[in-house]
């Protein structure tokens, strides 16, 4: 139950409408009115919600609604306000009766399927909210929020062939690309029939997405690992490498896949010759520090290389493999290298770049806003830190 002071917080937009409109009846000639009087029904609502007792006061103002349908968009944004204070049962309660109601214009039922809609969204009732955006989108009323609504809905139920479906027509009304959207959709499809055992079928999704986006960092992925798994070394190798140039920042992450497909091919020349050939072709120090890291390996002296890019370009990883080299022979790197360590497993790996959530994991759906492909891996640059 809300206290008092969050029922007058909760209640001031609606108390300022009512005001205004009891000021326009007031302001009224009896003959502009048609004689119809202000509603004791009305009256006893406003004295209700005045002494903090919203659920009478709920129910003597949907009784005004019969005699008074100016009152509607009142009751409208009242339950809007329950709605969003959680109060979802009582925002359903009076959309539910707003709509047993005859005589309605057209615009207020189809804005109160929407209400309503939105209430049973928003109380897990899924069915229900599906079947009335699904009346509103079939009518052309509300289409993109409806849209949207939808696409929701079946993201949360996993239903990929109607969210495909949904995007598809959202990205005509609205103008703009679902080209993302697409891509993901096509990769759960991959996933899915991956796990299921259906191989040619996980490619096919696979090889569609990049198809619908080809900057689908999770497509490429998925499809080298499906390619892996079917010893087609060099279409695996494709797939990876497509990866640093669809966006750089996943590099760090493919590295290891490349490394493994070089390795069982019996070519670790081959993952040098890549990283060579990386070194020349992007900005980033990202290929260099891991060529770095097979001289050390193969116990090349790399110190003062490495000391040189530090300075140049200072990264976590860089500093890190510096201070692990150096502990081997010097006290007090040693115990720079154990706080870089620690300092390191507590900094975010991953951020969405939508609504800033940090996860330690990569999701490719952020959990938080449950926007797709917003999270990336952070710079391993000390000053973007």
């Amino acid at each position: 139950m809300l206290g008092s002071f969050g029922m007058a917080v909760l209640l001031l937009p609606l108390g300022l409408a009512l005001g205004w409109h009891l000021r326009r009846l007031a302001d009224e000639t009896p003959e502009s009115r048609n004689g119809t009087p202000v509603s004791a029904d009305y009256l006893e609502g406003l004295q209700l919600l005045a002494s903090g007792d919203p659920d009478r006061a709920i129910a003597a103002l949907i009784r005004a609604v019969a005699v008074d349908q100016d009152t509607i968009e009142l009751h409208l944004t009242l339950g809007r306000l329950f709605r969003k204070r959680g109060e979802v049962d009582r925002a359903m309660r009076i959309h539910q009766h707003l709509m047993t109601r005859e005589g309605l214009p057209a615009e207020q039922i189809n804005h109160l399927r929407l209400e309503l809609a939105r209430d049973y969204h928003e109380a897990g009732l899924l069915d229900r909210a599906e079947a009335l955006y699904r009346e509103l989108v079939d009518d052309g009323m509300y289409l993109e929020e409806a849209l949207q609504a939808l696409l929701s809905i079946f993201e949360q139920t996993r239903d990929w062939d109607n969210a495909e479906a949904t995007a598809r027509r959202l990205q005509t009304v609205a103008g703009r690309s679902q080209a993302r959207l697409l891509a993901h959709y096509a990769c759960e499809r991959a996933d899915a029939a991956r796990a299921s055992g259906d191989v040619g079928l996980a490619l096919e999704h696979a090889q569609r997405a990049l198809r619908v986006d080809d900057d689908c960092v999770r497509a490429s992925l998925l499809l080298g690992e499906l390619r892996e798994a079917a010893q087609d070394h060099a279409g695996a190798l494709r797939a990876y490498e497509h990866v640093a140039e669809q966006d750089l920042r996943f590099f760090p992450t493919v590295l290891p896949r490349l490394r493994r497909v070089h390795t069982e091919t019996g070519g670790g020349d081959g993952y040098r010759r890549y990283l060579l050939a990386a070194e020349k072709h992007y900005e980033s120090v990202a290929p260099r520090l891991a060529r770095l890291r097979l001289d050390v390996e193969d116990g090349g002296a790399v110190v003062d290389e490495l000391a040189e890019i530090c300075r140049a370009q200072p990264t976590w990883t860089g500093l890190r493999m510096l201070a692990e080299l150096r502990a081997e022979e010097d006290a007090l790197a040693q115990v720079l290298h154990e706080g870089l360590e620690i300092a390191l497993q507590s900094r975010a790996q991953y951020r969405c770049e939508n609504c800033g959530l940090t996860p330690r994991l990569l999701f490719w759906q952020c959990p938080g806003c449950k926007q797709w492909a917003t999270i990336r891996p952070t710079s391993d640059l000390l000053q973007d830190t």
